[in-house]
């Protein structure tokens, strides 16, 4: 197209060549002198053809114009774009795109010196050097980008190749998108090469070049990173664990996580165990592409509101669960689920309300003797300690989760509330709100929300209520039925500091990474001092507040008065046999161990642990009641030996479902059978339990209206009769009331001992029982 035996200069303007052809050299632009090229002008060839640069063959090429293109130009012999004899100088960006050279030097071939600040090739080869090749000579080269047609096959098997004596200085060398990239250079300045992904800067066996290969074994790396060369990184030591690494892709096992910087993935070595295997799902990245872009991120490490090593703790918007301290629960709040904060709110008050109100009825109504519904009532609650349990633990399991669909969740779910409500504690896996906990709370209100801090708020509430009976009835009733409604979860709140759980397997030489971590001891879990002390002081209230308790309650008993049993004191013994008077003590710290077992052994860190605990207490208390026959009524020792079979029985059946959900060879069937018969059988007992001490309790309440009602029919009758010259017979005690009845003759018949329950009337005499055993008035008018 142009051919110049002297210089060829460009001022301005636009220049664009197309389709030119040439014989010898020059396919574009021939010139024997120098091309110059303003900074105002723009030149553009394209589609050209030579045997030597197929764009542009000049001895010298000064070039500032804001656009200079060469594209699809070849050449038989060198230089597909630009063939240079003396040197380049180029000032202004130069982009070289399909230029082909069956030779050397695909986009540029070069003799002398050539400095430039950016040099662009795309898809340009020839069978040596696909870019550049400088014969002889210096480069200096600021920016240099290659991008090749294929991401797999590299085009060339060298992007940039010299002459022995050349000498090549390279600022920065982009080869992300060119697979293999090698530059075949014996002197040269390298100071930044960017590889592509999963491929890191070699230099190769000869030491004569420096190339992009593939990671060796064993490393990877997943960002390509713009600021600095290609480095592949050590793939994560699990030990025996088998992890998918390659040079572009981690995949990490359930159960495991690898914390490292997404913006550089530089390290691997920070992996951990996560202590609750539900909160790490494994996780699957991928290499980026773009350089300096993250590594992608198919599926995240750690489960939806859990991060940190080893996932233990909450993201923002999610806190800790009442039941759980390794578990993080959706926090529901004002703005879009207020319902959820009311929800949890009322049902922790109410339940705790109801539950403590219905105690201290018990107790009080009990006229100085045992209720049948307080009896229930605590033996239901010592059968909601294991039903919580192991509903919990069915509720952990990844058949609960994975295989039952949202109807059947919601069921079981609904199941878990009696056995909540019976417990008289926060929140569980059903019982109070799945999206609302203590921590939640403290965290719509804007307060500190440390698991100390949670204990308090759910502790404040049980306090009042005991506070408030203490004024209105007396201390020692207000100790005792609070002790037995509210204890065991106060105790078990404390069994949350002790939490204690690895991050990586227990080893020799444990370094601080490998100790064990007790990550919710007070007052804050970053501080790292004087463990051993709050770790005795946490054990010391534990010991404390039980003994505490139980010694009041041994206290009582065995200081009662012989003529004058209390109603407190009635609730603790009556139902038992004399020599047994103080087995509520065993009741108590039977429901105050295993809630401390549930909470210091959570269900999603040692679950067989956990389960093993709870048999051991069982069989204990199996054992001691078996051998005591501890109550009075035969049909309370036979039932509560039933209920504790059924307790070990579905500790038993927990036992199996967890172990079966973590080996290969389960069933599904299996599996969904004994989710479902574990909660029907703990949550359907529960149901029944309190449904039976709903209708005890209100058959007493009945029974205390009636007596009442008779009591004052027998004071009106007993002033009837001081007008008609009848007798008033006062009993010494309640039991000489309840068996002294007397029949007075009247028209001449004779006086008759006999029982009766009520009021009995007949026309001729007239009778009255007082049933609650304070005085006995008989009345008789008789017609002389």
């Amino acid at each position: 197209c142009i051919h110049t035996w002297s210089d060829f200069t460009q001022s301005g303007g636009a220049v664009s060549l197309a389709g030119c052809k040439a014989s010898r050299g020059g396919g574009g632009i021939c010139s024997r002198g120098n091309i110059t090229i303003e900074e105002m002008a723009t030149l553009t060839i394209g589609d050209s053809q030579a045997d030597r640069g197929g764009g542009i063959l000049t001895t010298w090429i000064h070039n500032k114009a804001r656009r200079l293109q060469v594209f699809n130009c070849s050449a038989a012999s060198h230089g597909g774009c630009v063939y240079v004899r003396d040197g380049a100088e180029l000032a202004a960006p130069l982009s070289l795109r399909g230029c082909k050279a069956k030779g050397t030097g695909g986009a540029i071939y070069a003799q002398g010196k050539l400095v430039s600040q950016q040099i662009s090739c795309t898809h340009c080869h020839a069978p040596t050097s696909a870019c550049l090749h400088l014969e002889s000579g210096e480069a200096n080269i600021a920016s240099l980008m290659l991008h090749s047609g294929s991401s797999l096959v590299p085009a060339s098997p060298n992007v940039i190749a010299a002459g022995d004596e050349a000498v090549v200085t390279l600022d920065r060398v982009d080869c992300s998108e060119v697979p293999g990239c090698t530059l075949a250079v014996a002197q040269m300045q390298l100071a930044r090469l960017l590889c592509q992904r999963g491929e890191s800067r070699q230099s190769l066996a000869d030491d004569d070049s420096t190339s992009c290969r593939e990671c060796p074994a064993r490393q990877i790396r997943l960002v390509a990173v713009d600021k600095e060369d290609a480095r592949c990184t050590p793939c994560p030591n699990m030990g025996n664990v088998t992890i998918g690494c390659t040079s572009t892709e981690l995949r990490v096992p359930p159960g495991y996580m690898v914390e490292f910087d997404r913006d550089v993935a530089a390290d691997f070595s920070a992996w951990y165990r996560c202590p609750n295997e539900m909160a790490c799902r494994g996780g699957h990245f991928n290499a980026s592409s773009v350089p300096g872009a993250r590594a992608e991120e198919l599926e995240p490490m750690c489960e939806e509101g859990y991060r940190g090593p080893g996932c233990t703790s909450c993201t923002e918007g999610h806190a800790r669960a009442d039941a759980d301290v390794l578990q993080c629960i959706p926090c529901a709040n004002w703005t879009t689920s207020p319902k959820q904060v009311v929800w949890y709110v009322s049902f922790f008050l109410l339940k705790n309300l109801a539950l403590f109100v219905s105690a201290v009825v018990s107790v009080e109504g009990s006229g100085g003797k045992r209720a049948a519904s307080a009896t229930l009532l605590n033996q239901a609650m010592s059968f909601a300690a294991v039903a919580g349990v192991t509903m919990s633990g069915a509720m952990q399991t990844g058949t609960f989760k994975k295989d039952l669909d949202n109807a059947a969740k919601v069921a079981l779910h609904l199941l878990a509330v009696p056995a909540s409500v019976a417990q008289g504690q926060g929140s569980s896996d059903g019982g109070g709100s799945s999206s609302m906990s203590g921590q939640c709370l403290l965290q719509l209100l804007n307060m500190d929300s440390g698991i100390h801090h949670v204990h308090m708020l759910m502790s404040l509430w049980p306090a009042l209520l005991v506070a408030g009976l203490a004024v209105l009835k007396g201390g020692w009733l207000a100790a005792v039925v609070g002790s037995n409604v509210f204890l065991p979860a106060f105790i078990a709140g404390f069994g949350k500091y002790l939490v204690a759980f690895r991050l990586r397997p227990e080893s020799e030489n444990e370094a601080l990474a490998f100790a064990l971590h007790l990550d919710f001891l007070p007052p804050d879990p970053q501080m790292s001092s004087y463990v051993p002390l709050r770790i005795a002081a946490v054990l010391g209230a534990i010991v404390g507040f039980s003994a505490l308790s139980v010694c009041s309650w041994i206290y009582t008993v065995r200081t009662r008065s012989p003529k004058e049993t209390r109603p407190h004191v009635a609730y603790l013994i009556q139902a038992y046999r004399p020599e047994c008077a103080i087995w509520e003590v065993e009741r108590l710290m039977r429901k105050v161990v295993l809630s401390l077992i549930a909470t210091v052994l959570p269900v999603t860190l040692s679950p067989a642990l956990q389960m093993e605990a709870v048999t051991l207490v069982l069989i204990a208390s199996l054992v001691a009641h078996l051998y005591f026959w501890p109550y009075q009524a035969d049909d309370w020792n036979r039932a509560e030996i039933g209920l504790l079979i059924v307790s070990l029985t579905i500790t038993g059946l927990t036992t199996c479902l967890i172990a079966n959900d973590l080996h290969w060879a389960k069933s599904t069937l299996t599996q969904r059978v004994l989710v479902f018969l574990i909660c029907s059988i703990a949550g359907g007992i529960c149901i029944v339990m309190l449904v039976t001490f709903a209708l005890a309790y209100l058959a007493e309440r009945r029974q205390r209206a009636e007596a009442k009602k008779a009591e004052e029919a027998s004071a009106s009758a007993a002033r009837r009769l001081s007008c008609c010259g009848g007798s008033v017979l006062e009993s010494n005690t309640p039991s000489e009331a309840a068996e002294n009845f007397v029949l007075i003759k009247a028209s001449k018949r004779w006086l008759q001992p006999t029982r009766s329950r009520g009021l009995q009337r007949d026309r001729n005499w007239g009778m009255l029982r007082c049933s609650r055993g304070v005085c006995v008035c008989v009345f008789v008018c008789a017609l002389l």
